[in-house]
């Protein structure tokens, strides 16, 4: 895992479900066009999907790792 300052685009982002305390999801981090970091992430259910990291999804974050 990294610390949140090294965070950057395309790191990996891994979550858990709000029933479960044990990572069972993944997504990348992204530039959000607003500011900060955004999500993106795939559902089995839905489609591809990109949200702003608030402190909804920051509350589900588990752990941050760099693929470079």
């Amino acid at each position: 895992p990294i610390a949140e300052h090294l965070w950057q685009p395309g790191d990996i982002a891994l979550f858990k479900s709000p029933q479960k305390s044990d990572p069972s999801h993944v997504g990348f981090l992204a530039d959000y066009r607003h500011g900060g970091f955004s999500l993106i992430h795939a559902h089995a259910d839905q489609d591809c999907r990109e949200h702003v990291l608030d402190e909804r999804w920051r509350r589900l974050l588990v752990e941050v790792y760099s693929p470079w």
